[in-house]
């Protein structure tokens, strides 16, 4: 039998470790960025959508470059539109009990949105059609109802945009402390 050489010295076992308090506030930050992404996204998609919408059903189609500045233009607006909404609902997302008193009260969310898309359609059927001049041309227009189509159009951005699902609906082994609440403060 022939001798390998000595064992080295043996891999020590340890306890797992648990995550500092820095690391875990990091991940809870990491873990807002993320969602408020997602809500961007999530807004810019739904707003784009409306924007075009809004811009078929109410602008003249003459030809392919109508298609292209209604593209276009409902882009920007849902751009500017979804980073308006963001910016009005920081407090949202940094003061602590403002946010736990948000996502407390999903239902105001699911409402908010309802009544903007409902505003929506409201300034279409109150609206009128009307006909506008184009280089000579006259194109029928429809006009919906401006302050109700604007008044929607920001509610539907600014609930979409802090939508959460709501604590209480969420499943409780499920439940994680937020971030600013005692239960992460005690970690």
């Amino acid at each position: 039998m022939e001798h390998q050489g000595a064992p080295g010295p043996r891999p020590q076992l340890s306890a797992p470790t648990v995550p500092s308090k820095d690391w875990t506030r990091a991940r809870g930050v990491l873990s807002a960025v993320a969602v408020a992404g997602a809500q961007a996204v999530a807004t810019f998609a739904l707003m784009f959508t409306t924007g075009l919408v809004v811009a078929v059903l109410s602008g003249p189609y003459e030809d392919l470059l109508s298609v292209v500045g209604w593209l276009f233009w409902s882009a920007v607006i849902a751009l500017v539109t979804t980073g308006c909404a963001l910016a009005v609902g920081v407090p949202l997302r940094l003061v602590p009990r403002l946010r736990a008193w948000w996502r407390g009260n999903g239902e105001l969310m699911l409402l908010g949105a309802l009544l903007g898309a409902a505003l929506i359609v409201t300034a279409f059927v109150l609206g009128h059609p009307d006909t506008v001049d184009a280089d000579g041309i006259e194109l029928a227009v429809y006009q919906p109802h401006g302050v109700l189509l604007l008044v929607g159009w920001l509610l539907l951005a600014f609930f979409c945009a802090h939508a959460l699902w709501p604590r209480r609906w969420t499943p409780r082994s499920q439940r994680r402390p937020t971030l600013g609440t005692e239960a992460a403060r005690a970690e």
